[in-house]
């Protein structure tokens, strides 16, 4: 998945959009091409709702793994992560 997608290579990391104690949002940018990554340690699901920078609260968000679109919503995005896994979404 890196080889294919520059921005989880070398995008800049930006602040976390959440962090607790089992999971981890992270925003990448590289030129017109953004990445969120989550990651949840949990034995269990996780569900969060990600308040997005003003930048990308209109963005269609592209799941790396299998393909399907996400939509903000009111410039939220909900996500679920498995359990001791990520989830890997592009833009651009």
């Amino acid at each position: 998945m890196r080889q294919s997608h520059p921005v989880l290579r070398h995008g800049s990391l930006e602040a976390p959009l959440h962090l607790d104690a089992h999971l981890i949002v992270l925003v990448r940018q590289s030129g017109q091409h953004w990445a969120l990554t989550a990651t949840n340690n949990a034995t269990q699901a996780r569900r969060v709702r990600l308040a997005l920078p003003e930048a990308l609260r209109q963005a269609e968000w592209r799941d790396a793994l299998d393909g399907r679109v996400l939509r903000p919503v009111d410039g939220h995005l909900e996500l679920e992560i498995p359990p001791l896994f990520g989830r890997v979404l592009l833009w651009n």
